[in-house]
């Protein structure tokens, strides 16, 4: 159960780091 949870918040920190990343390339191509 726990390790499910700090599996969960492990993805999350991922698709938000991806979704950063991907937000920041797509500002700087627009540039």
């Amino acid at each position: 159960m726990v390790a499910r949870l700090v599996q969960q918040t492990e993805t999350d920190r991922f698709w938000k780091q991806f979704l950063h990343i991907s937000l920041s390339l797509e500002t700087q191509s627009r540039n």
